[in-house]
């Protein structure tokens, strides 16, 4: 099982460091998966973060785009399905 949602600590920016908590084989891992992004632009249902529009990309304080962001969450939860089968 992995979940993904954000840290309550914010930086200078605004920005809330996206955590990832993943169980496999009875072992739990907590850990942030590299980036950050403010909590109005993330999905927590979803737990991912809100998509771009034509008319509006969505990304963090340093620029890195929604895209880069859930490319990154969509790796992360491939490799522990991996791990799982």
């Amino acid at each position: 099982m992995t979940a993904f949602y954000l840290d309550k600590r914010t930086d200078k920016r605004g920005d809330c460091p996206i955590r990832v908590s993943a169980r496999t084989a009875g072992a739990r891992l907590l850990t942030s998966i590299g980036y950050s992004i403010a909590p109005a632009k993330w999905d927590s249902a979803s737990q991912q973060v809100k998509p771009s529009t034509k008319a509006n990309t969505i990304t963090n304080a340093k620029g890195i785009t929604a895209e880069t962001i859930s490319a990154r969450i969509a790796a992360i939860k491939a490799a522990f399905a991996r791990l799982e089968a």
